[in-house]
């Protein structure tokens, strides 16, 4: 039997019936804080797991489902792997779907079937919309982030063109995992389980809380450059083409550590940026200011002067930069595991330490039907 991990959810068992990102990652964050969590998949398996052409294990899967046993089942209702299938659900303490509606219907998996079979269970259903009339309807990442409002807010409208990664697949699984925890400690006290449903645009849109406070106070659709004006915000060229990000937020001896940065005085006598508030107002001034006189360094001789003036900065990396760290910043923290075919996968470390109860690990992603022989020897 493989190691299903350690930490502070060690002991908790999840069943995930998933595929692609939002119901995977889910649970791979429960993985990777001590749950055992067994994937059960088709004989195909995930489509993740194939995305990139190969026929096992893509990058996309081994990002999403690292920690986690994977058992091949039929759920056809009276089969073999069936009783299987129930038993682990018997004994569990959380099941993860993001199937829609009618793969739920048709595998027999809603939450009153699971429910007779144990009415402890955290059943968490993650969906594009949630119910109602647009339930049966396809979602995926830029459904969500297109509906929640949040490509409003990012998107150059003169050259509008997506970048990045999956955002609203990802905010759905880390709601969707703080959703489950607190059902599970819900449950200390009812002794019941319950359903949880998180939905994609809804989860997303959580994300622009305090744009759509602004909204609902001023009436008005909040100006996408209105954040990054009041926190005093930039991103600018340097000589060399990399970039340098500021974050001068509100104290006003971050404005005077970067004008004697810059060896700028004449700014701090223009009445355009003489107090926080005109800084705001003419937001797009001063960006072309800074933008004038970042030109003239490197990003590395701009790094130096702002660390020296105690600005608040960072240099925009590329992820090979990010993981390889230098004098001025540490790496990013990664940890390497090995699946049961041999390779190595590096993933970031996990994000939270705990001094009681360590993670030791994650552990690898599962090859397809790793683990169906001895979960079927175990049901």
């Amino acid at each position: 039997m493989r190691d299903v991990g350690s930490g502070p959810l060690s002991g908790l068992k999840v069943v995930e019936v998933a595929s692609y990102i939002a119901g995977p990652y889910a649970g791979g964050l429960l993985a990777e804080l001590g749950a055992d969590v067994v994937k059960v998949e088709t004989e195909k398996g995930d489509p993740f797991r194939s995305f990139s052409g190969t026929s096992q294990m893509s990058t996309h899967f081994a990002a999403f489902n690292r920690g986690k046993r994977s058992a091949v089942l039929g759920l056809d209702t009276g089969s073999e792997d069936r009783a299987t299938f129930e038993g682990l659900v018997r004994e569990a303490d959380v099941f993860v779907s993001n199937l829609r509606p009618g793969g739920i219907e048709r595998n027999d998996l809603g939450y009153s079937t699971l429910r007779e079979l144990n009415p402890r269970l955290i059943y968490c259903e993650i969906t594009g919309f949630g119910g109602g009339q647009h339930a049966e309807r396809p979602s995926y990442d830029t459904v969500g982030v297109a509906l929640s409002g949040f490509l409003d807010q990012t998107l150059d409208p003169l050259a509008p063109r997506l970048r990045g990664p999956a955002l609203s697949d990802v905010l759905s699984a880390m709601v969707a995992a703080n959703a489950i925890l607190a059902a599970v400690f819900a449950r200390e006290s009812t002794g019941e389980g319950q359903k949880v449903d998180v939905s994609m645009v809804a989860a997303t849109a959580s994300v622009l809380i305090a744009e759509y406070v602004n909204l609902f106070d001023s009436g008005r659709n909040p100006d996408p450059r209105l954040r990054p004006a009041a926190s005093q915000s930039f991103v600018l060229p340097c000589s060399d083409g990399r970039l340098v990000s500021l974050h001068l937020s509100s104290p006003e001896k971050f404005w005077r550590a970067l004008i004697e940065a810059m060896d700028a005085p004449e700014l701090l006598e223009d009445p355009r940026f003489g107090s926080r508030g005109d800084r705001i107002k003419n937001f797009e001034e001063l960006q072309k200011e800074l933008e004038d006189r970042f030109v003239f360094g490197t990003q590395e001789e701009w790094a130096e002067k702002l660390e020296q003036g105690g600005v608040p900065y960072a240099r925009v990396r590329t992820l090979a930069q990010a993981v390889e760290g230098d004098r001025f910043d540490p790496p990013v923290a990664t940890v390497a595991v090995v699946d049961a075919s041999g390779k190595t996968w590096t993933h970031p470390a996990v994000p939270a330490t705990f001094s009681a109860t360590p993670v030791v690990g994650p552990g690898p992603p599962p090859l397809l039907g790793e683990d169906t022989a001895e979960i079927r020897r175990r049901g």
